[in-house]
């Protein structure tokens, strides 16, 4: 199973558990560019895949500032939220004071 996060990354299933991939390229014996995916990360449980999928978007986004980084909390969520939400259950817990 390939469930896709964003342009540069992707969750990719086998039978031993879930990755998240990073798309790269390189040149081939010919000198031209071949696109490939490589794992970045492994995970035993589909919901700890998506959770730290989640969070890397996050991490890699270019927000600047606390309000940035907000509204890109945000729309990551929500963009997330719909790729999987007619398939997976998501919960998002909030972090109290």
């Amino acid at each position: 199973m390939i469930l896709p996060l964003s342009e540069k990354y992707r969750l990719k299933s086998n039978k031993l558990g879930w990755a998240i991939q990073e798309r790269g390229q390189a040149k081939n014996s010919d000198g031209v560019m071949d696109e490939h995916w490589d794992p970045i990360k492994w995970f035993t449980s589909r919901e700890a895949a998506i959770s730290s999928g989640l969070e890397l978007l996050i991490r890699v986004d270019d927000a600047k500032g606390w309000a940035e980084a907000i509204k890109a909390v945000e729309r990551i969520s929500v963009e997330i939220t719909a790729l999987l939400e007619p398939h997976l259950s998501i919960e998002f817990k909030s972090v109290k004071d």
